[in-house]
């Protein structure tokens, strides 16, 4: 659920309530008022009617700001009955079972790998 939405001259940011525990900040890049770059139109990534209280189903990758995890929108739905969110529920559950809940192994390889590329990022 949404649970403020704060707009900035370049970008939106919805700050999303899983009821998880945690809220999460929701970023989407707004194109300048002159800018006539349908690529750049934050309106083909998130509704128009999205506002605090309404339930949404984000899709993005995970960013990080001053420290805070975001997620940079790359779709974002209006979830507009409690059945359309219990398909949601349900497939987080799956998820959960499916991948998270799984132990990750990795070779060694691999680790080195994504040492290698958190190095890089620091």
């Amino acid at each position: 659920m949404v649970v403020a939405v704060d707009e900035f001259p370049h970008r939106r940011i919805y700050t999303v309530d899983d009821s998880d525990g945690l809220c999460i900040e929701c970023v989407v890049d707004v194109p300048k008022v002159d800018s006539h770059d349908p690529s750049r139109a934050a309106a083909s990534i998130v509704p128009k009617d999205i506002d605090v209280g309404t339930v949404v189903d984000v899709k993005g990758g995970l960013a990080s700001f001053r420290g805070n995890k975001q997620i940079k929108i790359e779709k974002m739905t209006v979830l507009r009955s409690t059945d359309e969110e219990m398909v949601l529920w349900e497939k987080a559950r799956q998820f959960r079972g499916d991948v998270l809940d799984k132990p990750w192994k990795l070779t060694e390889r691999q680790i080195r790998r994504c040492r290698k590329e958190a190095e890089r990022q620091d």
